[in-house]
């Protein structure tokens, strides 16, 4: 019975209270109670250590973890101070750009009040001013804005018809290259085959001049070690030659149509006659500049490509990108905005503008991430070279991951190069270009973007403490992000210099070319030197001040114009070496461009600071970029024109400068140091003397002294040249239809 009751017992179900509570535990002992293992509570110090009279660790911990908090607090409390000190500060900026009381105030003018009525109350920013110019052979003007060199262009040729008194005829200058039709004469045009084509959606190859399959063949060979390597790496090697195989399936004697092929071989073309000599160039350019060689294919894939602007594909974008390179090259700068609105709205039908999904493929992934950012890169290069506005919000969008150049991405994009070292691949490139231009869209809009609230008429010249301001809010802009660039550029994408100095510095050392490396590769490092000095060019040319006072000695303005003037240099530098030294710029007309850019600024520079040490620089640099311009004329009638007309600026820039220095000398010798003033000539311009007469400047240019000046107004004015340089293609070119008269 006593055992049943015990297993009765057992059974039966405890009270719960009856259980031992479970002993209330320290999560850690203190390092006293653990040495002499006894039990050690939560307080600081522990009653053992307080009774024993020992030292409690536990003490120290909590000191330091108060410490800590209160070192948290009070860089929080310091973080907020300096936030609120910027917030005042950008205020006290903005409150000293206001107008002064003398000017007009956009809230009193009344387009301004229209402008915010029709804003609902909500302010608006005025757009900088530009220049409205009719390029040489056209009828119509257009507008370009102020970072353009046009612009640049029109205030150079104001301030040289004052200082010359003297009104240049506005008559054209044009290059050899021009084209025999016009399409002013000719308003009235007959119904081509080429609308019908283009209704139809086919394309008769009979109506122009095609290539055969082998020199097809020859020319796109050219690509893949140029444009592909050192423009947009926005093709897969091995689909497009797959691709163009497949155009040959049903005959072996020509191929059938296709837009990107049709626009990459004209693009080859383009680039591969240009780096011949004129007599080297045979029929194939059609007695026309080899700049438009590609003019048949191009028109042909630009119909197809008009056939598929309702159901785009990712061919479409890539040949929309390309067909953009080609007309920058033939100058037909409307034709590129309007190539660039055509990619942008064509990536956003593709909804490149999203980050790809995960479930994609790989390689499909970084191939749209490459297409999204050259699609970027271009609207920036082309809203800042045309001083208009941007087409991709960069800046007020997030924007999809930038594509990959490790090894891994580079063996999926479809190109077998070898990889560059230091971490790089062929596609460091791509990459770096596309940062580099984020980097100075960036500085661009910090100082474009900026509400200057100048009254109707009104420009940033007009006012030194607004030039003041912008000069320094740039600076401390531009130096930060460019320094971040410059110094996370890799190693393989850079060139050593002699003397020895940093990559891509203005001191005008001499680049060490490495002989055995590959030509793509070359190409990459020099372009991106050479882009990097241009871009900042264009960045700092509205510091030079074209106004009756310069910039005040040792200012923020005066530094930016400084600036210009070095990277500008560095262009030239850096073209004319590798010109004379190597092929890897040969037919390039992207270096080109940039080296007449350059030479412009120079030309303004001279004038504006004939008394800085650099202004003798500058002028040397202006006889390399002579020495480039007719490097490239033995190829393309363009740059041979470019030459003509840069020697007649430096014959004017010595005679201005010269007349400078004569009245300088003048009013020394009124106060006895005239010596002094020749002796301070000889030093900064070592080629000019006081004792020439002022009409030699002309002479030792060709031209016929002072009256030489006449001489120039008759061929046409310096604004209409050098306009003539980039406008001196013709729309028939490229429509030889249009020129049919019905």
């Amino acid at each position: 019975m006593s055992a049943l009751n015990s297993n009765l017992e057992l059974s039966e179900p405890r009270d719960p209270l009856r259980y031992r509570k479970k002993r209330r535990q320290v999560a850690r002992a203190c390092e006293q109670c653990r040495r002499y293992r006894i039990k050690c509570d939560d307080d600081a110090p522990c009653l053992n250590c307080r009774t024993n009279d020992r030292q409690c660790s536990r003490l120290a911990d909590s000191l330091s973890s108060e410490e800590e908090i209160a070192r948290l607090k009070q860089k929080v409390r310091s973080l907020e101070e300096e936030l609120q000190q910027e917030r005042s500060r950008r205020i006290a900026v903005e409150q000293q750009q206001q107008p002064t009381p003398t000017l007009e105030s956009p809230a009193s003018s009344p387009a301004s009040s229209q402008n915010e009525n029709s804003n609902h109350g909500y302010s608006q920013k005025r757009f900088w001013d530009g220049v409205h110019i009719r390029p040489p052979r056209s009828p119509h003007s257009s507008w370009f804005g102020p970072s353009s060199l046009y612009y640049y262009i029109f205030r150079l040729n104001t301030y040289l018809n004052s200082a010359l008194q003297q009104y240049q005829l506005a008559t054209d200058i044009l290059p050899v290259s021009v084209s025999s039709g016009d399409i002013v004469e000719n308003p009235v045009r007959k119904p081509s085959s080429t609308a019908l084509s283009l209704a139809t959606g086919s394309v008769d190859a009979s109506e122009g001049v095609y290539l055969k399959p082998v020199q097809e063949e020859y020319f796109l060979s050219l690509f893949w070690e140029s444009y592909h390597t050192s423009l947009f790496a926005v093709l897969d090697e091995a689909q497009f030659k797959q691709h163009y195989q497949s155009l040959f399936a049903s005959s072996t004697t020509s191929r059938d149509p296709s837009a990107l092929v049709d626009i990459v071989v004209a693009m080859c073309m383009q680039n591969g006659l240009s780096s011949l000599p004129c007599d080297r160039q045979g029929s194939i350019v059609e007695d026309k500049d080899p700049t438009v060689a590609g003019r048949w294919h191009y028109r042909r894939g630009q119909l197809l490509l008009a056939s598929e602007s309702e159901s785009p594909t990712i061919a479409t974008l890539q040949a929309h990108l390309l067909r953009a390179t080609f007309l920058c090259g033939g100058s037909f700068h409307n034709m590129v905005d309007s190539a660039c609105a055509s990619a942008v709205r064509t990536a956003y039908m593709l909804g490149l503008h999203q980050n790809t999904p995960l479930s994609m493929p790989e390689a499909e992934q970084q191939l749209r991430r490459r297409l999204w950012w050259a699609v970027c890169v271009l609207d920036s290069k082309i809203g800042m070279k045309l001083g208009r506005p941007f087409s991709v919000p960069v800046e007020s969008h997030i924007m999809p991951e930038l594509p990959r150049d490790d090894a891994a991405a580079a063996r999926m994009s479809g190109s077998m190069f070898a990889p560059i070292g230091h971490d790089a691949t062929w596609l460091s490139f791509n990459l770096q270009n596309t940062k580099l231009y984020m980097v100075v869209r960036d500085a661009y809009s910090a100082f474009y973007d900026r509400d200057l609230r100048l009254g109707g008429g009104q420009a940033i010249w007009d006012h030194p403490q607004i030039m003041e301001d912008l000069a320094d809010n740039l600076f401390n802009y531009a130096e930060l992000l460019f320094k971040e660039w410059t110094d996370n550029v890799p190693r393989a994408l850079t060139i050593p210099r002699q003397p020895a100095s940093r990559p891509f510095s203005t001191g005008g050392s001499t680049l060490i070319l490495e002989q055995y490396a590959p030509l793509w590769l070359q190409r990459q490092r020099v372009l991106l030197e050479l882009t990097y000095h241009h871009l900042c060019t264009n960045l700092f040319r509205p510091f030079l001040y074209f106004g009756q006072t310069p910039h005040p000695a040792e200012s923020c303005a005066e530094a930016g114009a400084m600036k210009c003037c070095s990277h500008a240099m560095e262009v030239v530098h850096i073209t004319h070496q590798v010109l004379e030294s190597t092929d890897i710029l040969n037919g390039w007309h992207e270096a080109f461009q940039w080296t007449w850019g350059a030479a412009l600024t120079l030309v303004g520079f001279a004038l504006l600071y004939p008394g800085d040490p650099r202004a003798a620089q500058a002028r040397a640099a202006i006889d390399q970029a002579l020495a480039v311009f007719d490097t490239f004329g033995a190829s393309f009638a363009t740059a041979a024109s470019a030459a003509t007309i840069m020697r007649s600026h430096c014959a004017k820039v010595d005679y201005l400068v010269s007349k400078w220095w004569f009245e300088r000398s003048n009013i020394g010798s009124a106060s006895g140091g005239s010596e002094e003033v020749a002796v301070a000539m000889n030093s900064v311009w070592p080629t000019l003397s006081l004792e020439m007469p002022l009409d030699d400047a002309f002479q030792t240019s060709g031209l016929s002294g002072i009256g030489g000046l006449d001489t120039l107004g008759t061929d046409g004015s310096l604004l209409d040249a050098t306009l003539g340089v980039d406008f001196w293609a013709d729309l028939d070119m490229l429509w030889p239809e249009l020129g049919n008269v019905s």
